[in-house]
């Protein structure tokens, strides 16, 4: 994107830019201004003790052994909405202490009780809902599998 905005001549200039600008603080200074702009508060960023916590937390342990073979990432997303952490239509307020942390990922493999994912929660119902909605979003198999790549295609 540095490269296309016509701020670096090349790809190794650009990465030389970015380089640059993380080692100065130009990035952070940039990405706390954000955070402001939208209203947020730059020190949890460095603190985040101060960030909202839900007072459920549930590790959930894989169901079984194997390999991650899949995640359904539109399944992972309405659940995070489903806990408060999103907005199902607009105004719908967003509960910054819920959330979804995964422990694999695809071709991560597992023994049956390995910590799989964690859900924060406000309601024990929609801690349960969130768990059986995301054991059944993934996918297991008894093979390796290959991780997906990171880019799927560049587009010019």
């Amino acid at each position: 994107m540095v490269e296309l905005a016509g701020k670096a001549k090349n790809l190794d200039a650009a990465k030389a830019l970015l380089a640059q600008s993380l080692d100065n603080g130009q990035a952070w200074a940039k990405f706390t201004e954000w955070i402001t702009a939208q209203g947020g508060d730059r020190r949890q960023l460095e603190n985040p003790d101060l960030l909202p916590a839900a007072p459920l937390v549930q590790t959930v342990p894989a169901p079984r052994s194997g390999f991650v073979a899949a995640i359904d990432a539109a399944e992972v997303g309405k659940t995070g909405v489903d806990l408060g952490g999103g907005r199902a239509k607009k105004g719908d307020p967003i509960d910054y202490g819920v959330g979804i942390v995964f422990h694999a990922k695809i071709g991560s493999q597992l023994a049956a009780g390995d910590p799989l994912l964690t859900l924060h929660a406000n309601n024990q119902a929609k801690l349960d809902a969130a768990r059986a909605r995301l054991l059944a979003a993934i996918t297991w198999s008894d093979s390796p599998v290959a991780a997906p790549p990171h880019t799927l295609k560049i587009i010019e």
